[in-house]
């Protein structure tokens, strides 16, 4: 037990590590040293107890609690409602635990040494108020969605290995076509031996299960709006008129071919330059021409101007130099002098 006579003297640190059935609790001063710790159970009378015995060393300070989200989520409101000031505490890093070793005392202590220090903590959240309801509702609809993704992907698995009558009577149909078709099934129970008959009770099922948790989400979505519009009234109405508004076409480029507005090419990307046709492509369009009548100095390929070398004389020394570079003159001499020596006959 504490010394009553120390209350005066000390300021006292707490660390918690917290499980499902009990809460391992340890005390410090402000110097760092360990004036004890202990066990209670994780039960609000265990967590009375708890803070009962921290504030037995004297006047509490600060609590490090592990999980104030999950098993610490009750004796974080308790310290709290009492004005004691809670941090998050992560578990220890490994060199700690190397170090150390690991067990719920070791975790105690450290939890109110990193409360001590200050560092690797955080603000635990309230959880009070419409934004807890928000999230309790939220972790629902999320599962029952991920559910329904899954039953979805189970009714197309198992309408794409069904036998060939019953696949074929349930072709071309798609989302509540499909689901009423599933339901309307009328399996013999009496023959579930034959797969046509197992299968059409398998579909059935799966039917159900998707029109219910269909429901289930449209339900919690009817609770969830108010709740979301009341508590964040600017977000709600940022995201409904994000929902209803449709975007002008001269904000957001077109990106498709039916679009009216034609997404316009970037200056670096290959639709913006005009590169020289082939001298063998035909020439006879419009566009071939006007692209052939404009000046491409600057992007002609080396390709290119090795073939045009190819086919001009060979340059005297009084004629001007050549501007392509040294090794595509090089390989357009040597091609053209390879194309003018006669084939040997067999």
């Amino acid at each position: 037990m504490p010394h009553q006579h120390d209350r005066t003297h000390i300021t006292v640190f707490g660390g918690v590590d917290t499980h499902t059935d009990t809460h391992h609790a340890a005390a410090l001063d402000h110097h760092g040293q360990v004036l004890g710790d202990a066990e209670f159970p994780a039960t609000p009378e265990g967590c009375t107890q708890l803070f009962d015995w921290l504030s037995g060393f004297g006047p509490v300070t600060k609590v490090g609690v592990e999980g104030t989200g999950s098993y610490g989520k009750q004796l974080a409101t308790l310290l709290r409602h009492n004005n004691i000031e809670v941090r998050e505490v992560s578990r220890p890093n490994r060199r700690t635990r190397r170090n150390h070793g690991k067990s719920d005392v070791i975790d105690a202590i450290n939890a109110a040494r990193t409360a001590l220090s200050g560092d690797n903590t955080s603000t635990p959240k309230t959880a009070a108020g419409p934004v807890e309801s928000i999230r309790a509702l939220r972790v629902v609809r999320g599962g029952a969605v991920k559910a329904r993704t899954a039953a979805r992907n189970e009714l197309t698995n198992l309408i794409t290995t069904a036998p060939a009558t019953l696949r074929e009577a349930l072709r071309g149909k798609k989302g509540r076509a499909l689901l009423t078709a599933c339901a309307a099934l009328t399996p013999d129970l009496a023959r579930l031996t034959n797969p046509t008959h197992g299968t059409m009770l398998a579909l059935q099922a799966m039917a159900e299960r998707i029109t219910n948790l269909n429901q289930q989400i449209t339900q919690l979505d009817k609770h969830l709006d108010p709740l979301v519009a009341t508590t964040a009234p600017a977000w709600s109405a940022c995201s409904e008129s994000a929902q209803t508004s449709p975007a002008s076409s001269s904000s957001l480029p077109a990106t498709t071919p039916n679009d009216s507005t034609a997404r316009q090419p970037s200056p670096n990307s290959a639709a913006s330059h005009h590169y020289p046709p082939h001298p063998d492509a035909p020439t006879g369009t419009a566009s071939t021409k006007a692209a052939n009548d404009k000046p491409t100095e600057s992007c002609t390929s080396p390709s290119s101007s090795a073939s045009a070398t190819a086919h001009a004389p060979t340059p005297t020394c009084n004629d001007a130099p050549n501007k392509a570079s040294p090794n595509a003159t090089s390989s357009a001499a040597s091609n053209a002098t390879s194309s003018a020596k006669p084939t040997p006959r067999s």
